[in-house]
Order: structure tokens, then sequence, then C-alpha cells
């Protein structure tokens, strides 16, 4: 178990050294970055499957007809989140990341309650309210609310839905989505960066390039890597992780500021998440089992 504590730590380290990263890349239109992650994490993904003999196996969802609905819908939610992760950075609104994904964990017991039918534990409830008085307060002081934020805790939480409904492995699914959102992101190259294909870059910008991409696949890898190794509970409660050091980078790296009347919300959603942590330890406690069998 202890590997899979370890894993889980770098994977949320390396999601969250991408802001900060993307501050160093030369002058470059965000669409290419984009597009140049979705290539570079293709060819990534389909190295390594090639040496874990996957490849085929991978590929084969493909052949039916009925999972194309889903892997679709999965690109378009993964297109679009990854978009955000990187023009969010680029555009001062990385604070606005670490929120949405602070609150996605809540939305996803939202979710687990409306459309699983699932009951919420005490702890889970009064975790909920506190979050929903984040969001209220964080109205009423400011006017407003970070609309990058909520893209990416309705975001997350939806692209976890579906995966649940269509079962296929995640990194099949995650490779697949890739594979799907390729012409779109060689158009975005082309069209964006004014040049006749994707890897007529110069090779300094295209290392810069590989590096986004390498950097969110490795953290993608050491996560699935986590997730076998980890109980349920214990998995989640490190993901609350990847928000806080998103957060320390945000601040302490970037410069961004927390704008006037933001300060409450971020309190508040911080004392959510210490009872959703909470509520997982006490669950964790109560299934010593599930620890001893990984």
């Amino acid at each position: 178990m202890r590997t899979g504590v370890i894993f889980s730590v770098v994977a949320s380290a390396l999601f969250a050294l991408m802001p900060a990263y993307l501050q160093w890349l030369p002058p470059i239109h965000s669409y290419v970055v984009i597009g140049q992650r979705v290539i570079w994490t293709s060819i990534i993904i389909t190295i390594v499957l090639i040496t874990t003999r996957q490849l085929k196996a991978a590929l084969q969802p493909l052949s039916k007809p009925k999972n194309w609905p889903g892997l679709i819908t999965g690109a378009v939610i993964i297109g679009m989140m990854w978009g955000l992760f990187v023009w969010a950075p680029l555009n001062g609104e990385t604070l606005g990341i670490a929120m949405g994904f602070f609150l996605a964990p809540l939305v996803l017991v939202m979710v687990g309650l409306i459309v699983f039918k699932e009951r919420l534990s005490p702890l889970q409830s009064i975790a909920t309210l506190v979050a929903i008085l984040a969001i209220i307060c964080n109205l009423w002081n400011t006017g407003t609310f970070s609309w990058v934020a909520l893209m990416i805790a309705v975001g997350y939480p939806s692209y976890f839905v579906m995966r649940r409904i269509q079962p296929i492995p995640v990194l099949t699914a995650f490779y697949l989505e890739n594979l799907i959102l390729i012409p779109l992101a060689i158009w975005a190259c082309i069209v964006f960066g004014e040049v006749a294909h994707p890897f007529s870059y110069q090779p300094g910008m295209l290392l810069w390039l590989f590096g986004v991409a390498l950097l969110g696949s490795l953290g993608m890898l050491f996560f699935l890597a986590a997730s076998r190794r980890l109980p349920m509970t214990l998995f989640g409660l490190l993901g609350y992780l990847e928000p806080l050091f998103i957060f320390i980078v945000a601040v302490m790296v970037i410069g961004e500021k927390i704008r006037p009347g933001e300060g409450w919300t971020y309190l508040l959603i911080c004392l959510a998440i210490i009872l959703l942590a909470l509520d997982g330890l006490k669950q964790l406690l109560q299934a010593p089992d599930a620890i001893h069998s990984n």
C-alpha cells in the first residue's frame, strides 16, 4: 500500500506542475498547445501499450459501434477539460482550476445521491451543505463565480459517471478518446500555429510541447497505478492533494491573488473537504480488511 500512496502523491504533484510549466513555454497559441498535448499523449500511450503488448486489446472497443457514442462524448469532455487546463494558467485563472477540483469530490457526492440513489452519511450531508454555502457566499461577496471552476466541477464528475456507465478500462478509454481527438488536434496545430504539419516546429519548441504531454501522461499512469494498489476510500482521500498542490502553485509560483471576497469561499470549501476526509477515514477504519488485502 505504501507504493500506492507514493504513486498517488507523485501523480498529484505532476498534475499540479502543469500550470507552472505552461508559464515557461515560448509564446505560442493555446490551441496549438492543446493540440500538441493530444498528439504527443497518443504517441506516448501507444508506445506504452506496445511495450506492454496491450495495444490490440486497447483498440478492440472501437470494433463495437455501441461503444462509439460514449467514447465520442468522453473525448468531447476530456478535450474541453484539457483546453481549460491549458487556457486557464495562461490567462491568470489557475485558482479557478484549483477551486474546480476542490468542488469536484463534493459534486460527485451529489451525483451519487441523485443519479445512483446512494445514501449520504451525516458527514457527507453536512459537507454538501457547507459547499453549497461556500458557493452562495462567493456569489454574495463577489457577485460572480469562476466559470472555470464551474466547468471543472461539473465536467470531471460527468466524465466519471459516463465511464462508470460504459465499462471500458480507464486507460483504454483515455487512449481511444485521445485518438478520436487527433484530427481536431492536427487541425488546431496547422491553423493556429500557421505551419504545414504539427511537427514542423523547431526542435526546441517541439521538446517544450512534448514536455506538456509527458507531464500529463506520467501523471495519468501514476494515477492509474495508485488506483490499483489502494483501497478506494484512501485513493479518494489522497485525490484531495491535487487541488491543494494546484492552489499552492497558483499562489506561490505563478503569483495569482485570491480575489476580494473569496477568502471565506476557500475556507468553507476546505471545511467541506475536511468533513469528507473524516468520513472517508471513518469508512477506512471500519474496513481494515480492505487495507491488508492490498
